[in-house]
């Protein structure tokens, strides 16, 4: 099984406005962990989640969303705190802003020891990323899971996937990317996510650094309509992003639609350890860019299917 950890809530996206001219919103299932537990089931893993919900009525929603898609819930009891709540605004290009609402909220209520309990015997693959880095006060509990699995020899895959209006200090998240990428195997990241942690240094320059620096086996870096790179051992690959022929909704979960792709990809092909050849690389990034820009169709996170993804790139 391949399990996902990390915050799951609602995110309240403006589709137009009333009569009056007020703005009409649309509760969406999200959150990237939650994301991505969705893409890897929708592309035919066997998938678990792993985050408190809550017992409000958003609650509710997500884990029909969870059970939907045929992602196993790992933490079975809800809890009284409300769930997470994102309001989302797209531009004209349909790339999206958020304004998070995350105080005191069921995806904080943690506990290290039963988190780490609720870990399948059957876990293959851990991934983990967002929102778990972004409070000093969140990341030991999660920390606490992901160095459980990995002590267990469980491979490990990393998105920072950056919120910088939750970071409570830019110094001290920077402090916990190094511990994330400590405990990692395989990181995706985006060209956007370092322009706004290293300024000053090309995106090439920053991946360098880091597999020279920590045990990673794989890094990709994805520069959204630009395609895809990646690089394992002394291989390395670059993708270009599909053409598409319909119209792009908005890019709401392509990036999470691109992990949940290649972490499913490597599992099923039997790649989630050892370095990749030149070819495999090549392959992966195909896949998880058809993916990611499938789920660019319809509004909102809407990861395809694999069959659809299949099909796509015959």
């Amino acid at each position: 099984m391949l399990v996902s950890v990390g915050e799951s809530l609602i995110d309240l996206v403006q589709q137009g406005q009333d009569e009056s001219g007020q703005p009409l919103f649309c509760a969406h299932e999200g959150g990237s962990p939650f994301n991505v537990a969705i893409a890897m089931a929708r592309l035919g893993a066997s998938v678990g989640f792993l985050c408190p919900s809550s017992t409000d009525a958003f609650g509710i929603q997500l884990r029909a969303r969870l059970a939907e898609a045929g992602v196993a819930n790992l933490c079975s009891r809800p809890v009284a705190a409300p769930t997470a709540l994102a309001v989302v605004s797209t531009d004209a290009t349909g790339h999206p802003s958020y304004a998070f609402h995350r105080q005191g909220t069921a995806d904080r209520t943690l506990d290290s020891i039963r988190l780490c309990e609720a870990l399948p015997e059957s876990l293959e693959a851990l991934h983990f990323g967002s929102m778990v880095l972004s409070q000093a006060s969140d990341w030991p509990a999660w920390r606490a899971v992901i160095r459980h699995a990995r002590e267990q020899g469980i491979p490990i895959a990393f998105d920072p996937n950056i919120r910088p209006s939750l970071i409570d200090n830019l110094s001290s998240y920077e402090g916990r990317l190094q511990e994330a990428l400590a405990l990692a195997d395989c990181v995706k990241v985006s060209d956007e996510d370092l322009s706004l942690l290293y300024s000053e240094q090309s995106a090439d320059w920053v991946v360098q650094n880091w597999l020279k620096t920590y045990p990673l086996r794989l890094v990709i870096l994805t520069r959204g309509s630009q395609g895809a790179q990646a690089w394992s051992g002394d291989e390395t690959a670059q993708c270009p992003a599909p053409t598409l022929s319909e119209p792009v909704v908005d890019t709401v979960g392509a990036g999470d639609t691109f992990q949940g792709a290649f972490v499913s990809w490597l599992a099923r092909n039997g790649r989630l350890r050892g370095p990749l050849s030149q070819s495999e690389l090549l392959a992966m990034l195909e896949f998880a860019t058809v993916a990611a820009s499938l789920n660019c169709l319809n509004a909102g996170c809407q990861p395809p299917k694999r069959q659809q993804v299949e099909e796509a790139l015959r």
